[in-house]
């Protein structure tokens, strides 16, 4: 299964120009990946991919990439990932397709 996001837009959204970190974005990307798709559960598509993943999945997973790549830098880690799924909550409610317990 390939990622939503591929390492250039995850490079992007990370600000980075180099590729002396392509290895550490790859991963967490690939984490980021699977950790929204999870959350998504039934209402993952698992064909999507980069080019045919729906804006807020692709949004989804590179807030929750940024959180990874950046965890544990700062006082604030905690309250950072719960502003990240805050947002990851609310832009994937928007769109429609968050999981809800029955």
């Amino acid at each position: 299964m390939a990622e939503v996001v591929t390492l250039t837009e995850a490079k992007t959204h990370l600000r980075i120009r180099d590729t002396e970190h392509d290895v550490d974005v790859q991963t967490v990307v690939t984490d980021a990946d699977g950790v929204i798709r999870a959350y998504l559960g039934a209402t993952n598509d698992p064909s999507w991919d980069a080019t045919s993943a729906p804006p807020p999945v692709k949004r989804s997973v590179l807030l929750l990439t940024a959180q990874f790549y950046e965890k544990g830098r700062g006082d604030d880690a905690m309250d950072s990932y719960v502003k990240t799924w805050d947002a990851i909550r609310s832009i994937l409610a928007a769109w429609g397709r968050v999981p809800t317990l029955a």
